[in-house]
């Protein structure tokens, strides 16, 4: 993994704090003596943080890309860690020298654009994994209206409480009795945008994202757990269509509903005493 002015750290510490939705990035310099050790370390203090969460993020596609091809059983948690970081989860980076003959830091720093205790977004994103736009008419592709229909599928199942499964991605979406069909159904004909999505096979549709979004709201309304209006449903579902699109059928359902539970934390009711 390359750093800045193409520096490769000799390891880099991942500490990952899944309740509370942080991740920590330490860049470690391993010297046979302690000046040599915080020479090294200090070297990265300059650079900026989200050029190195960047530079991480695609550290993580290239390990996803050989796990897949080694069969790697450890796929799908690199691959949750890589969902967290697109998802909004916080992130520090810090810089560490030690020993090559001790496991205990010599020295360690915050990098300069942060302070101390601060910590940085980590919306770490390629071009393959920018938000989708709803807004108005729009027209998908193949892969766009996959990963849409998807999400739509799964934050329902989040925001009205039924995210429990033991199955895979793609034995649950075809579920007869998949939460939202049930919806679906009981409104009568009252979601026709919803529909009309849900069952397009095309290889690509033509979405008027404005009354998709007012439906979805709608559905949601009843929810207990979650608020949302019909502009952070829009935010909701274009953030996080483009990550569960990347999704294999394979996953795990558990794996998947918490990514999508981190999309919606925003937007989560609090808990009354």
């Amino acid at each position: 993994m390359k750093v800045g002015r193409g520096w490769i750290p000799d390891l880099v510490e991942v500490a990952w704090d899944q309740d509370r939705h942080a991740v920590e990035l330490t860049l470690v310099e391993l010297e046979a003596t302690e000046t040599a050790a915080c020479a090294a370390c200090r070297k990265y203090l300059p650079e900026a943080s989200n050029s190195i969460l960047a530079a991480f993020a695609s550290y993580l596609d290239a390990v996803i890309a050989q796990c897949n091809v080694t069969a790697d059983p450890r796929t799908s948690d690199v691959r949750e860690l890589r969902n967290a970081l697109e998802l909004g989860t916080s992130a520090r980076v810090r810089t560490a020298g030690a020993l090559r003959s001790d496991v205990e830091f010599v020295e360690e720093w915050a990098l300069i654009d942060q302070a101390e205790r601060s910590s940085v977004p980590a919306a770490v994103r390629t071009s393959a994994t920018r938000p989708l736009v709803l807004d108005g008419q729009i027209s998908l592709t193949r892969g766009e209206t996959d990963g849409l229909r998807r999400a739509i599928r799964v934050i329902y199942a989040v925001v009205i409480g039924l995210d429990r499964s033991a199955g895979t991605l793609g034995g649950w979406c075809k579920l007869p009795g998949q939460p939202l069909n049930n919806a679906g159904e009981q409104g009568g004909g009252g979601f026709p945008e919803l529909r009309q999505l849900l069952v397009n096979q095309r290889a690509g549709t033509r979405v008027d994202s404005a009354r998709l979004v007012a439906e979805m709201a709608q559905l949601c309304a009843a929810s207990k757990g979650y608020r949302l209006d019909a502009p952070q449903i829009a935010t909701v579902l274009g953030e996080y269509a483009p990550v569960v699109q990347r999704v294999r059928k394979h996953e795990a359902m558990n794996t998947v509903f918490e990514q999508a539970r981190v999309a919606l934390r925003p937007y989560a009711v609090e808990p009354t005493a």
